[in-house]
């Protein structure tokens, strides 16, 4: 996995570097922030290429739309529990959706656990 890192003191930047090499990163710094957004921005193609989940570059699993918290693709009561024993989802694409951070993982979490998990 590759780390970018900008930071403006340059021992402690040494220091990250070292640690994050020792765990096995690779890492690319950057001495300013354009430097960083010139690093770190991919258009919506380009992220789609990477992860097929991302279609047209949306990190969110599809857009939050009203359509889509009225009428999700999959009508259930425990929308995080699948068919097979134990296996819950909690990714973007489940309630509350993507712009919650952690609260889908939390739900599922919950979900799992009111099942004796």
């Amino acid at each position: 996995m590759k780390v970018l890192l900008a930071y403006d003191d340059a021992d402690l930047l040494d220091l990250l570097i070292y640690a994050l090499q020792r765990e096995g990163y690779t890492t690319v710094t950057a001495i300013d922030g354009k430097q960083v957004l010139a690093r770190s921005i991919l258009p919506p193609l380009a992220l789609e290429a990477r992860n097929r989940n991302l279609v047209g570059g949306d990190i969110n699993g599809g857009a939050a739309t009203l359509w889509r918290l009225a009428a999700p693709p999959v009508t259930k009561l425990n929308p995080y529990a699948t068919p097979a024993r134990g296996v819950y989802l909690c990714s973007a694409s489940t309630p509350p959706g993507g712009g919650v951070h952690g609260m889908c993982g939390h739900l599922a979490a919950r979900s799992a656990l009111e099942k004796g998990l």
